[in-house]
């Protein structure tokens, strides 16, 4: 029996768990690698004095607080990923394939953005603003080539030409709309991945407080990753799950 296989005269529609059970060892290998790698992390940061020391303006901690918890919440997430090869989709068919594809360049994406931000840990003076941005955007360029938010403008751009038609008998040819979607999106991803490192660094400033957001952010996504899954087609099932094991890894 195929996990979610249901009556194709009814709405394609998958509960939350059908979803989750293919994929919830994810989550508990994460949990424990990052659990795990916290406390050493903390000991080699100690040990080479990579800390953050209290300013009174930005970092409101009393004590010198140490850097590199990240590297361990980026190894669990890793481990995450790797763990995934091994499980099945959450819905498949006979000649499609069973195992979620990782999209390479959003792993280089990720690789990227931890190494810069190690580099600025480390550095006593840190990084220079402008090579953190050139880093950022190129881990953004890196999923625009993976076909990661190459279209999410096309949904308003689609209904704006409608609307255009619907009262003005004109519109956009199609190469000219597939152009501007591809510009805008193109932005619009770059944007996205810059500002929310850039947001995601200044909140860390009062420890435990980058990791507690992005906790209940990432949670978030689970939530809406599994919603989408549960409403994906046998066609998307890869890209959904993909986007499952992305959230369970991070939360």
């Amino acid at each position: 029996m195929l996990l979610g296989q249901l009556d194709l005269e009814k709405p394609f529609a998958l509960s939350a768990d059908a979803v989750l059970s293919p994929y919830v060892f994810v989550f508990y290998a994460s949990f424990i690698v990052a659990f795990l790698f916290t406390p050493i992390m903390r000991s080699i940061a100690i040990h080479y004095d990579i800390v953050d020391r209290p300013d009174g303006a930005r970092k409101m901690h009393r004590m010198p607080v140490a850097y590199l918890g990240g590297v361990a919440v980026f190894l669990g997430w890793l481990i995450g990923l790797a763990i995934s090869q091994a499980l099945q989709l959450h819905y498949w068919e006979p000649g499609l394939p069973t195992r979620i594809d990782i999209l390479l360049p959003v792993v280089f994406g990720a690789v990227l953005i931890v190494v810069l931000g190690l580099l600025d840990d480390i550095r006593k003076r840190g990084i220079s603003p402008m090579f953190k941005i050139l880093g950022q955007m190129t881990a953004a360029f890196a999923l625009l080539l993976a076909g990661v938010g190459d279209e999410l403008t096309e949904p308003f751009f689609r209904n704006l030409n409608a609307r255009l038609f619907l009262y003005f008998g004109y519109g956009f040819t199609p190469d000219v709309l597939a152009l501007m979607v591809k510009f805008s999106s193109g932005a619009l991803t770059v944007a996205i991945v810059v500002f929310c490192c850039n947001a995601t660094n200044l909140m860390d400033g009062l420890d435990g407080l980058c990791g507690g957001v992005t906790s209940i952010i990432a949670l978030g996504y689970v939530a809406g990753m599994v919603y989408l899954a549960m409403y994906s087609g046998v066609e998307d099932s890869n890209p959904a799950g993909f986007r499952v094991v992305l959230a369970l890894a991070l939360a």
